[in-house]
């Protein structure tokens, strides 16, 4: 079992043994080319049509959809809390997550410093943004403006999550995972993905595409109360299946 890794097709095909998989990145073409047409099987969550998985190679027989994402899964663990937060000074945390520039499906993509200046225009808030890698690390903090913190991903996503008043991110895992936690969410949906949409259209949260935009959308839930997010992102988790059972269920195993 993997979660779509070429080498993992490669030797289990090498070996002939059965290779079940889940993804939920079938917009990542370069992986899902050189694994899908060597599964057995293939578990994707609902929201993600049969086709997206067939065009690679596989039968429709062979894709498996089930009621969960993964954001749901891992909000749902223990976060580790022993390191202490950035301090927000009495002010209202806004967390952003710029997109993941290095990976194979992203191209284009928005550029978030402007948003990030609208932002901490926000009277009363506290900018911390979330950089992937040091070289956008050291092109965020030469450009945001002062007050904001820039700083790289080394506390557990989920236990800051629990202390932002609001979520900015690119519509990815991240964004998927605030929004099912009842954090005020804000994607910009810098890589288009079904997971984005779902939590826009279920309501968990708000797309935003311009800094303008982005900065009305911030100012509008700062404001509202925090106990709707929590109600309707607690829904959307109670409909959600485990998808341990779903994989159990595929290879024949009673639990």
């Amino acid at each position: 079992m993997s979660c779509c890794s070429p080498e993992a097709a490669r030797v289990s095909f090498g070996l002939g043994v059965r290779h079940y998989a889940f993804t939920d990145a079938p917009h990542a073409t370069a992986a899902m080319r050189l694994t899908v047409p060597l599964l057995h099987k293939v578990m994707v969550p609902w929201v993600v049509p049969k086709s997206d998985l067939t065009r690679f190679g596989i039968a429709a027989r062979d894709v498996i959809q089930y009621r969960a994402i993964d954001g749901a899964q891992t909000v749902m663990r223990r976060a580790a809390r022993a390191r202490p937060l950035p301090d927000a000074r009495g002010k209202k945390t806004i967390l952003v997550r710029p997109v993941e520039e290095e990976a194979a499906y992203v191209s284009g993509a928005r550029p978030i410093l402007p948003a990030i200046r609208e932002l901490c225009g926000i009277e009363g808030a506290r900018v911390i943004v979330l950089a992937r890698y040091r070289p956008q690390l050291e092109r965020l903090r030469a450009g945001v403006p002062r007050g904001a913190r820039v700083m790289e991903m080394s506390f557990d996503g989920k236990h800051l999550l629990e202390n932002a008043d609001l979520f900015v991110g690119s519509g990815g895992t991240m964004t998927s995972e605030a929004a099912l936690l009842g954090v005020p969410t804000i994607s910009f949906d810098a890589v288009p993905n079904h997971y984005e949409r779902y939590v826009v259209r279920s309501g968990l949260a708000v797309r935003a595409r311009s800094p303008r935009a982005i900065g009305a959308a911030a100012r509008r839930l700062l404001a509202s109360p925090r106990s709707a997010h929590k109600k309707r992102a607690a829904r959307a988790r109670a409909s959600m299946v485990d998808p341990h059972d779903v994989l159990l269920r595929a290879m024949g195993i009673s639990r």
